[in-house]
């Protein structure tokens, strides 16, 4: 475990510039989302686990271009 103003990972979360670009970029990601729910429906039905973000398909395509 580490520390959240020490953790790496966490990088430019806690900027407020990062935030508003965040969320800004959260936004249009909602209409992206909307745009493919029959896309992640089908791999949560295939995968037996729910994908519902752009990172659970990105993870999901790493896995198995890995395999």
């Amino acid at each position: 475990y580490e520390v959240a103003d020490r953790d790496t990972l966490l990088l430019g979360y806690f900027c407020p510039s990062f935030q508003d670009d965040h969320d800004d970029l959260e936004s249009n990601a909602t209409d992206i989302l909307e745009e493919h729910v029959n896309l992640f429906n089908y791999l949560t039905i295939h995968y037996g686990k729910e994908v519902k973000t752009l990172t659970d398909v990105a993870l999901l395509y790493a896995t198995l271009e890995t395999m």
